[in-house]
């Protein structure tokens, strides 16, 4: 937290300085101590070189050269990479982004949404499934609120969804 010595600064540019005039493009300004309660004074920079925008429907191909779909054990669903035919539709998902930005991915399937799947005793607690119906994303189980950041290493390559705490 800031303290009376210390004051919150914000920089912004419209244009790289080495392009333009190096006094008539910039603002910086100080504001209080603290930022005001709700942050409006408070800025994210995002770089957007490194967004990702995921088509509406994406399907997960494995180390194994396999899909991911849909699969069922004992009447628990579950997912595996065991589809050779991308075109199997236990394969396509469907992608939705909430509110707060974070990558929601539904079986067309199973018509349920992905969710981090803990045993009772936090013993098994790497297991993905496709049942969970809490369209809202408001589940109190961390584990099933898990967010996902979709990068890339170069444009047009292979991209990544990784769990984000």
């Amino acid at each position: 937290m800031a303290d009376q010595n210390h004051w919150w600064i914000v920089a912004g540019a419209d244009e790289s300085h080495r392009k333009i005039n190096p006094f008539g493009h910039a603002c910086l300004f100080a504001r209080k101590a603290t930022p005001d309660s709700q942050n409006f004074d408070v800025y994210t920079v995002i770089d957007w070189e490194a967004l990702v925008i995921l088509p509406k429907h994406i399907a997960f191909k494995g180390d194994n050269g396999n899909y991911l779909s849909a699969q069922s054990m004992d009447g628990h669903p579950y997912l595996q990479f065991s589809a050779t035919d991308p075109t199997d539709p236990k394969v396509e998902n469907e992608v939705f982004i909430a509110g707060d930005q974070s990558v929601r991915i539904k079986s067309t399937h199973t018509q349920n949404f992905r969710r981090r799947n803990t045993s009772p005793d936090n013993s098994i607690n790497n297991w993905i499934s496709a049942d969970s119906n809490d369209t809202a994303n408001k589940n109190s189980d961390k584990h099933q609120r898990r967010q996902c950041r979709c990068s890339s290493s170069q444009p047009g390559q292979q991209q990544f969804l990784q769990e984000v705490d």
